[in-house]
């Protein structure tokens, strides 16, 4: 577990903690760590929600599947948590399915191991409810987004809220382009041509996974459109 130290204190469940804290905590907690190869599940929609997850290495997607198409729900890197919210529903299972994009390993805390902590330590507490109210926000987002019916206009949403969330004016894509065109429920050629054509009007500049706003000022008024 010491190797993995650096990657939790940087995890929003123990945001306030220090590393010996930390420590202490999993010390006194029901916990594994598996190691999922590219594409692997990690847990499925119809899997008894048992545990949380947190990302030590790697990277995975929740996915779910409508009308035999896949939607990627979510995207999750090194350091961060999922399934939180599936442990506290009346649902007994997990409400997509989990799958690695890589090689990656996740550390997984046993519920009733979590309702411990939970009862024991206000700041774990207060980080679990605001993990919960991001996700929340992001869902939204997701709505939002897949309300749009312009490609472009999808486009513009993610570049604008990314940007604005961090502070930048350039984004560096966490996944391919193709995944991309999945989380914007587009087709990867549609996609391309359209981040072409804002790449030759001058409104975005792309090199390699990063993206750069030349123009937000038109960015915006597609997002307004």
């Amino acid at each position: 577990m010491n190797q993995y130290l650096d990657v939790l204190y940087d995890c929003p469940l123990f945001e306030g903690k220090e590393k010996p804290e930390i420590k202490n905590i999993l010390s006194k907690t029901q916990y594994k760590i598996n190691h999922y190869k590219k594409n692997e599940l990690i847990f499925r929609t119809d899997q008894s929600s048992n545990y949380i997850g947190i990302v030590l290495n790697g990277s995975i997607e929740l996915q779910n599947i409508i009308a035999e198409k896949v939607i990627n729900v979510f995207y999750r890197k090194k350091g961060d948590v999922f399934g939180e919210a599936d442990i506290f529903s009346k649902k007994p299972t997990y409400h997509c399915d989990a799958l690695a994009i890589k090689s990656t390993d996740i550390l997984l805390i046993y519920k009733q191991s979590v309702i411990e902590i939970l009862c024991k330590d206000d700041v774990i507490n207060a980080n679990i409810l605001s993990s919960l109210a991001n996700t929340v926000v992001l869902l939204n987002k997701k709505l939002e987004l897949y309300s749009f019916s312009s490609i472009q206009k999808k486009i513009a949403f993610c570049l604008l809220y990314n940007t604005e969330a961090n502070d930048t004016d350039s984004v560096s894509l966490i996944h391919s382009k193709t995944s991309w065109a999945e989380h914007l429920n587009v087709s990867r050629p549609s996609l391309y041509r359209e981040l072409k054509i804002l790449c030759d009007t001058g409104i975005i500049e792309m090199k390699d996974n990063k993206i750069r706003i030349l123009k937000r000022d038109i960015l915006e008024s597609i997002w307004d459109q």
